[in-house]
């Protein structure tokens, strides 16, 4: 299983930028969107790092628990890839992981119900939700959050259950807390520039599934 994993992985996250590449190229110019969609060998190499944790995140598991994860880590790698190049996360690539994180909570030994997964889902949403338009109250015309964002927590909550939204929104916080210090300081970005915040969401949700 692990050695069909490592050609599935690279494959996987191909397929996925290939799906989103035409919501990318309607919101990006045209060099953008095709670089975003590439897989370069720096994220091959990221992409082998999630094949080779497989069998930490879920230790025991049913090959078929370890596909959908598998399925689900791919599709974390191709989000953040493309909102490390664009700050877009797509809603080819949110949506179907939010609906294929319910499909799979339909499979008899999968970990988190039905019920958990579909609590998720909307506590997935509306927590960010919530935060940004407080945040909003505070700072209007600058938010903290974009709708991608929400929409990836949704996913994130939808595959690991009710808790895993507020785990993986401080633990993403937490992870590009140095990056933000780092641009601020060293590369003399404006204190108004904004960072994508998917990388450090998907990586978080990644991080949290083996306590999840």
């Amino acid at each position: 299983l692990l050695l069909g994993s490592a050609v599935l992985t690279p494959i996987l996250v191909l397929g996925w930028l290939r799906w989103a590449r035409p919501e990318v190229a309607h919101w990006s110019t045209g060099s953008i969107a095709q670089q975003a969609t590439r897989l370069p060998l720096s994220w091959i190499l990221v992409a082998a790092m999630v094949w080779a944790s497989l069998p930490l995140q879920a230790p025991g598991e049913h090959p078929v628990t370890w596909l959908a994860l598998l399925f689900f880590a791919t599709g974390l790698l191709a989000a953040a890839r493309i909102d490390a190049q664009t700050q877009l996360l797509p809603d080819r690539i949110t949506r179907t992981l939010v609906v294929s994180g319910l499909l799979a909570s339909l499979w008899p030994g999968w970990p988190t119900t039905l019920e958990a997964a579909l609590a998720g889902g909307v506590i997935g949403y509306l927590l960010p939700w919530g935060l940004n338009t407080l945040w909003l109250l505070c700072k209007p015309g600058q938010p903290a959050m974009g709708r991608g964002d929400h929409a990836l927590l949704c996913a994130v909550g939808a595959w690991l259950g009710p808790l895993a939204p507020a785990l993986v929104l401080g633990l993403g916080a937490v992870i590009l807390l140095p990056l933000a210090i780092w641009c601020l300081l060293a590369r003399g970005h404006s204190p108004q520039a904004t960072l994508p915040f998917g990388p450090g969401l998907c990586l978080a949700a990644w991080l949290a599934m083996p306590i999840l």
